[in-house]
């Protein structure tokens, strides 16, 4: 009797089998990649713009952050506490032996993006604590959106009445911005909006279109991971672009401080410096800020107020140009600075910290002076 001819004898059989059986290996580690990105890659378009903003009575200060949440924003985990500022809850009183510094700023000095224990502040309150032998805590005042004269009214009204051993201040080159304000909503608007101004139907229409619009995500985390890789490598400046380029850190230009930038800028921070002076405490300027006319007015300040100043900036020598830092430094998602970049600006302030002597006069229970 004639046998029948199994699959496996058929002409082509085994080879489809070869084939099929590749494909699945080569679906099974995609979707292995995939998840892995998932995990560890950014979404394409996470929001920069989240409801987790409250307006606030105190005098030019117009909003915190929502007190007391505890989720995700901006693509990072955001604690607050009841103050209203990114951390812990404070004591007003502090811990005996405990150097306590104030920092206050914009989204950079916040942490926009960036897990609150590798920010700026933490790095800086465990680090310089190891190096004192002693404890160290970084009260974060920053906020997103916020401008000079918002970051006076925070320091007048919250900061020092906490009664820090030191002040640090960022200032960052878009505090010539209009000052923000939160909506019932807890979004950031640019004119303010009370309880009942809007018609529920506004508020419906309004957030549908938030929705919409700031909803982010992909088809594909991988494809993302894959095309920022592919970004990053093709817009790298040759050396052959780079040679004969100045560096834009470069030696900054005596001369006038652009008007533009005295009243809404260089007088509040004038008024902070003098401030926190006044009431015991140093200051130190740790600026955001690459235009020649941004340092200029900046060094000017730090000259006329004998004031130490660090350029936050400065610590990114391989760097030519803005697109060059945001290629090699940001999150990838969002032109903000990285991890990496929140590192190298704890150092250079711990550094200018202990060069400048500013933690050696510091005592328990009271301000101390310079």
């Amino acid at each position: 009797m004639k046998e029948e001819a199994t699959d496996t004898d058929r002409p082509g059989a085994g080879l489809a089998g070869r084939l099929l059986l590749g494909l699945a290996g080569l679906l099974g580690a995609i979707l292995l990649a995939e998840g892995v990105a998932r995990l560890v890659e950014p979404p394409e378009n996470p929001s920069a713009v989240e409801a987790v903003f409250e307006a606030t009575d105190a005098p030019g200060v117009n909003y915190v952050l929502v007190p007391g949440y505890d989720g995700t924003a901006f693509n990072a985990d955001l604690r607050t506490n009841s103050m209203g500022f990114r951390g812990p809850e404070w004591s007003r009183e502090k811990a005996p032996g405990t150097f306590r510094i104030a920092l206050l700023g914009d989204s950079h000095a916040f942490g926009f993006g960036v897990a609150f224990e590798s920010t700026t502040g933490e790095l800086l309150a465990r680090s310089l604590s190891s190096t004192l032998g002693r404890p160290v805590e970084v009260l974060n005042f920053a906020v997103t959106g916020y401008n000079t004269f918002q970051e006076l009214g925070v320091l007048e009204h919250f900061a020092l009445p906490m009664h820090p051993d030191l002040v640090i201040i960022v200032p960052s080159s878009n505090d010539v911005d209009k000052a923000a304000f939160a909506d019932p909503e807890h979004f950031l608007v640019s004119k303010p909006v009370a309880p009942g101004d809007r018609t529920p139907e506004q508020a419906e229409k309004l957030a549908a279109w938030r929705r919409e619009a700031y909803a982010g995500g992909e088809w594909s985390r991988l494809w993302t991971a894959m095309r920022r890789a592919w970004t990053r490598w093709s817009s790298a400046p040759t050396e052959e672009s780079r040679r004969g380029k100045q560096r834009w850190m470069g030696e900054v230009r005596d001369g006038p401080v652009e008007p533009i930038l005295v009243e809404p800028v260089m007088e509040p921070l004038r008024r902070m410096i003098r401030m926190t002076r006044a009431a015991g405490v140093p200051v130190l300027l740790a600026t955001f800020a690459g235009s020649q006319k941004w340092r200029l007015m900046l060094r000017t300040l730090s000259r006329e107020e004998n004031v130490p100043m660090v350029e936050l900036l400065g610590v990114f020598p391989e760097t030519f140009d803005w697109d060059d830092l945001v290629r090699q430094f940001s999150l990838g998602w969002n032109p903000h600075l990285g991890p990496e970049a929140h590192r190298r600006w704890a150092k250079a302030i711990e550094e200018k910290i202990l060069a400048e002597r500013l933690a050696s006069q510091a005592t328990d229970g009271a301000p101390v002076a310079r």
